[in-house]
């Protein structure tokens, strides 16, 4: 399920890959703006976040992820991506 994740997040805009996907982690970099979006309905830790206007993020892929969940992640990273753009540009 990471590698879905991880493919899905190279298609949003403003979102690039930390890392090379190796286990159940996708470290991917995000503008602060969709990380504050993200935040109000998502759970996950900002990795590296050294006050700049993009962070680290690391999601994980659980057991029992389903391809369905994924899919929900990423078309939620879309929508914030489009949002973060809006608000910053």
């Amino acid at each position: 399920m990471a590698r879905r994740l991880a493919a899905g997040l190279q298609q949003v805009p403003g979102i690039r890959l930390a890392y090379p996907v190796q286990a159940n982690g996708v470290f991917a970099v995000l503008p602060g703006d969709q990380i504050a979006e993200l935040r109000k309905s998502w759970s996950f830790h900002v990795w590296d976040d050294a006050g700049h206007s993009e962070s680290v993020t690391r999601w994980m892929a659980a057991f029992d992820t389903t391809e369905a969940h994924v899919d929900e992640l990423i078309e939620a990273m879309r929508t914030t991506s489009l949002v973060a753009h809006r608000v910053s540009g």
